[in-house]
């Protein structure tokens, strides 16, 4: 991250400093001219650098994760579809330019060359039905010399093709009845035999082809060895793999690999494994690409696509585990960049979440232990230990439209969009209200919205309990608070309330003043809880007045909430 982020600049007011170089920015535009929201690095007021771009509902696209240049997506991305599907590779100037992988809504996987968004070059084609193609392609068609293969490997040709179909000259073999049909074809209709003039694996000499209840071989022999070389394909029946590419001895040693379970291969191999650079996809799981050893990932720059969770990591892997330095990009629209171990963020690393929240930190196995730095999206930098009462407040309430996720962030893998995260939830803040008694908490408890919970009091006798409710009514009724930078500071509206006879708590209100609309729903409220006999607690909560009310009124019908 940029030496900046851990200078604090502007303007300094009860506590908060306005400055970011991680933020959220609305009203983008991507290249097609479809609207974006864009959260993560700026310069000059621009997207540079690593960030996720946020589509719209209505639209089949979820987000692009990955690098801008000056606004536009510029370097190694992803851009991940509803259904799962994706672009990802090289981009440039917004478009794919250069290598890439597009999964397709059909299910058909293409690896190859892009120019401006669109296939074209070389590449691969992968039907979802295991048929597949590799050659030209020309404005997002298959254009020029292909080789293609039928999922049931019994058929191989060799074609010149012009907007996806066969039109030219060409090669078919049929293993099942050894013969090699030579000619002309057009539109995908043979028409005439005769010579192409066309050089092709299939006119050899040493062409062997062979049909047997365990396998389906096409290729060159090698003489002395009788084993496949050079240019083959072998279709392992009883274990359902397909193997097309360069054969050495029997071996493959460079090209595809195609699985009847749906897996795909595309790497260079050995008597271990893929090694080098490689492609893998799972059908309906997951993508993998980037750096082979062993038959497993790992090196730098490495990339991996959870099609089901619809989550990103790249960067460094080791032994096939999300381990190395590396950013990773959930469903829920939050980017994580840090080291990583076994898949979990650890050590030093950062986090900026949907609502434009950045926290800089310390992580250990995916949890912030400590904040060195939190911004909101409106470019304040939030103090994570106020040194005040009124700055403790500006703090929970400027993170309450978050749901207080920043002081309890997670970073790893997983998906958390899951009901232990977003409901039942309680968790202890990274933040602390001075003269609390214990860590401060946020509390989901079944319900859409959080509180965040102060305690300042526990156990207490009830002379002990009133004077500290009485003080704490006092503190927020004259705390001075500015949420915005340019704003007034402004006070909260409220009175005390004393506990009733035969209720078990009561609970103090206060409001922000009617000119303050955004967070008109927020409300400060003192809560004094009877626990025991003699014994009493003494509670902060920031949140929702109504959220705040129903949980008073919980406590007061005999659920022992706190």
């Amino acid at each position: 991250m940029k030496q900046t982020l851990s200078t604090f600049l502007g303007l300094l007011i009860t506590g908060i400093c306005f400055a970011q170089t991680v933020t959220k920015i609305t009203g983008l535009k991507d290249a097609w001219g479809i609207d974006i929201t864009y959260i993560g690095e700026v310069k000059n007021k621009v997207p540079n650098g690593l960030g996720v771009a946020i589509y719209s509902s209505s639209q089949d696209v979820l987000r692009y994760a990955g690098y801008f240049e000056n606004g536009a997506y510029s370097g190694k991305g992803v851009m991940i579809f509803k259904t799962g599907y994706f672009l990802s590779g090289n981009w440039k100037n917004g478009k794919l330019n250069g290598k890439g992988t597009n999964l397709n809504s059909t299910g058909d996987l293409y690896i190859g060359d892009f120019v401006n968004g669109k296939k074209e070059g070389k590449g691969t084609l992968i039907y979802k039905n295991n048929n597949f193609l590799t050659g030209g392609f020309k404005n997002d068609l298959i254009d020029g010399r292909n080789i293609y293969l039928s999922n049931e490997g019994k058929i191989i040709s060799d074609n010149l093709y012009k907007e996806d179909k066969k039109n030219g000259g060409g090669f078919q073999y049929e293993v099942s009845s050894k013969k090699l049909y030579e000619g002309t074809w057009s539109n995908d209709q043979w028409v005439s035999g005769g010579s192409t003039g066309l050089n092709s694996f299939l006119k050899s000499p040493q062409l062997f082809g062979e049909v047997t209840e365990k396998q389906i071989l096409i290729g060159t022999l090698d003489p002395a060895t009788k084993y496949l070389k050079d240019s083959g394909f072998y279709y392992d029946l009883k274990n359902g793999k397909r193997y097309f590419g360069i054969f050495n001895n029997g071996y493959l040693d460079k090209g595809l690999i195609v699985r009847d379970d749906s897996s795909r291969m595309i790497g260079n191999y050995n008597d271990i494994g893929a090694y080098g650079y490689g492609y893998y996809y799972k059908t309906g799981q997951y993508y993998d690409e980037g750096i082979y050893d062993k038959d497993l990932l790992s090196g730098n720059n490495n990339l991996s696509i959870d099609v089901n969770k619809k989550t990103i990591y790249y960067g460094q892997t080791s032994g096939g585990s999300f381990t190395g330095d590396a950013w990773f990009a959930n469903n829920s629209n939050d980017l994580y960049k840090g080291h990583y171990v076994k898949g979990q963020l650890n050590g030093d690393g950062w986090k900026a979440d949907s609502y434009g929240n950045f926290v800089k930190g310390t992580f250990d196995n995916g949890y912030v232990t400590k904040i060195t730095q939190l911004t909101t999206a409106d470019g304040v930098t939030i103090n994570p230990v106020p040194k005040t009462f009124a700055e403790a407040i500006t703090n929970a309430t400027i993170l309450y439209p978050g749901y207080y996720l920043p002081l309890t962030g997670k970073a790893s893998t997983d998906n958390r969009d899951n009901d232990d995260f977003y409901f039942s939830y309680t968790d202890n803040s990274l933040m602390k209200f001075p003269g609390t008694v214990s860590g401060d908490l946020v509390n989901w408890d079944d319900a859409e919205y959080p509180l965040y919970v102060a305690h300042y009091g526990e156990d207490m006798d009830s002379v002990k309990a009133i004077a500290k409710y009485k003080d704490l009514a006092k503190q927020v009724a004259t705390a001075s608070i500015v949420l915005k930078k340019g704003q007034k500071p402004v006070k909260l509206v409220g009175s005390i309330s004393m506990p009733s006879t035969g209720y078990v708590a009561a609970a103090s209100y206060y409001n922000y003043p009617q000119e303050v609309k955004d967070y008109s729903n927020v409300s400060v409220a003192l809560v004094f809880i009877k626990r025991s006999e003699g014994k009493f607690r003494v509670l902060l909560i920031c949140g929702e007045k109504e959220r705040i009310e129903k949980w008073v009124d919980n406590i007061n019908y005999g659920d022992d909430l706190y």
